[in-house]
């Protein structure tokens, strides 16, 4: 529970050090829970830590398309906060120390995890932002 708290807090202050207008910063906390949860709960199904990315970043931005839309307000105002608890901070952390530590096998080997990690998270915003646009689209010029 304290994990929650955290989080919730974390992505507060995150998005209150972007500038985001006090109103919204409930909903930007919301999108950091959503990010957090969606992780924790495919972890414990055993899921690959890069689907696990994919599928949060993914969940991720479609809440922030929906929010974004509802009140109106640039998804990126949403998604830039909802998104850092899933960032491979401790990941990146470690891919520097072998850096400086001159490990080059973890160095290489950390490396590799956290630029795939990274990869992950940015195809799944990509995705569900490419396929909420296109749904959008056909939504508001009404294509059949």
């Amino acid at each position: 529970m304290k994990t929650v708290i955290f989080i919730f807090i974390g992505t507060l202050c995150v998005a209150g050090s972007a500038g985001v207008h006090p109103k919204q910063l409930l909903l930007c906390g919301m999108g950091g829970l959503i990010s957090h949860i969606t992780f924790v709960v495919l972890e414990n199904m055993n899921i690959d830590d890069g689907m696990c990315a994919f599928v949060t970043a993914a969940v991720v931005t479609l809440y922030a398309e929906i929010i974004a839309r509802r009140v109106k307000t640039p998804v990126t105002v949403f998604l830039y906060s909802a998104i850092v608890p899933v960032l491979p901070g401790r990941s990146l952390f470690y891919t520097v120390l072998y850096l400086i530590e001159r490990d080059s096998v973890e160095f290489i080997r950390q490396g590799m995890y956290t630029l795939i990690l990274s990869l992950t998270i940015s195809l799944g915003i990509v995705a569900m932002s490419s396929v909420s646009k296109l749904f959008f689209y056909i939504k508001n010029h009404k294509i059949k």
